[in-house]
């Protein structure tokens, strides 16, 4: 064929398979065409231009081998400003999600020497926002976390989701399958997207497949009994600042653990207050009250010496102090939070959930604020 053209063309797709069904049109298509044929060494030349539903500009250009086959062609293509809810009939079979808004683009490479491709897809996703259309998550299936969640950790400070796929193989050969090599090129790209800011504050952790199993962000500590943060962890709540502020998509669940050195801690700074307060009275002092003190809780028994051994011996019999523990775990998580909005004001306040419910008091270790990463 020495040459084909088509001017202000116009196709209308119709995919019943999805529910409901896609449909799709192409208006104001140009498309051109030389030296395409049948012939073995045939490379013709091709050119398409047009316009999706809703003005959405695509272009396809590149050479094609011979028609017969076997399957040669190097192609380039480019896609802006496509809406995302447009494709929501596949997306909802797909991955069981389906986009309230955003917008799609790719800039694609394709070449088949001989039925082998080798094929690069930078993915340009602006905005966008999903919400689940059905039970299941093929997503999580394939990635390992949930479809929400990858999409939170993938967006970048402007809100929009940069990925280049690489996709390679026979296909010819019965072992390739072109939707298990996109998933896998998929994983291993958000993979490399996110580990470099997650690394910064906490750790992937991944199945024996390579799959991610699950995203762990590291707590904060404090010192026993207060507020102030453990030496070095003030540098890790402003790395943590960071990492919301370049990943707006993240929401982080906060949750107070206390441990027996914060117990201890409280019932020291109780026994203290009441030695305190008594060692004003005229004629008192610390070691004389907390010798009364002593005297009352275990009548008939020697008090040890010195001011120390007395306490002591009173913060051992103090009753578990539930309110100041209470009251701990809501200043840790003000100051956490206080330290985390800092950073982006009021922005990150709306992405930082308080765990509700009782703190847990482990046997050892530093009290901390724990955080989890939610859809």
């Amino acid at each position: 064929m020495g040459a084909l053209a088509v001017e202000e063309g116009f196709v209308r797709f119709v995919d019943r398979t999805t529910t409901p069904a896609f449909v799709e049109e192409a208006s104001r298509i140009a498309l051109t065409g030389r030296g395409l044929g049948t012939a073995p060494e045939s490379r013709g030349q091709v050119a398409m231009t047009g316009r999706l539903t809703g003005g959405a500009p695509f272009e396809i250009k590149g050479t094609l081998g011979a028609l017969g086959g076997p399957l040669n062609f190097e192609l380039d293509g480019k896609l802006t400003d496509f809406p995302l809810p447009r494709v929501n009939p596949y997306s909802n079979k797909l991955i069981g999600w389906v986009a309230r808004r955003g917008a799609f683009g790719a800039t694609v490479h394709y070449r088949v020497i001989d039925n082998r491709i080798e094929a690069t897809n930078d993915l340009l996703i602006g905005q966008p926002e999903y919400a689940p259309s059905r039970s299941g998550d093929e997503v999580r299936e394939r990635v390992g976390v949930p479809f929400g969640l990858l999409v939170s950790l993938l967006k970048n400070v402007r809100g929009e989701i940069r990925l280049s796929v690489p996709i390679s193989g026979d296909l010819a050969s019965r072992q390739f399958d072109l939707s298990d090599a996109f998933w896998a090129a998929v994983r291993e790209t958000a993979v490399s997207v996110m580990a470099l800011p997650v690394s910064w504050v906490g750790k992937i952790f991944y199945t024996e497949d390579a799959r991610i199993e699950t995203v762990r962000i590291w707590p904060v500590y404090f010192e026993a009994g207060g507020t102030s943060f453990a030496r070095g962890f003030d540098r890790h709540a402003e790395r943590l600042a960071g990492f919301l502020r370049d990943a707006p998509g993240v929401t982080l669940a906060m949750k107070p653990v206390h441990t027996v050195e914060d117990i201890v801690a409280l019932k020291r700074e109780a026994v203290h207050q009441r030695i305190d307060a008594a060692a004003r009275e005229p004629g008192q002092t610390a070691a004389t009250v907390a010798a009364r003190l002593f005297a009352e809780r275990f009548p008939g028994r020697a008090p040890p010496a010195g001011l120390d051994a007395l306490v002591t011996e009173l913060v051992q019999a103090e009753p578990n102090p539930d309110a100041a523990a209470r009251r701990l775990a809501a200043r840790r998580m003000e100051t956490t939070r206080a330290r985390l909005e800092a950073a982006k004001g009021a922005r990150n306040a709306e992405r930082l959930r308080v765990t509700e419910g009782v703190v847990p008091v482990e046997a050892s270790g530093q009290g901390r604020i724990e955080f989890e990463i939610v859809p």
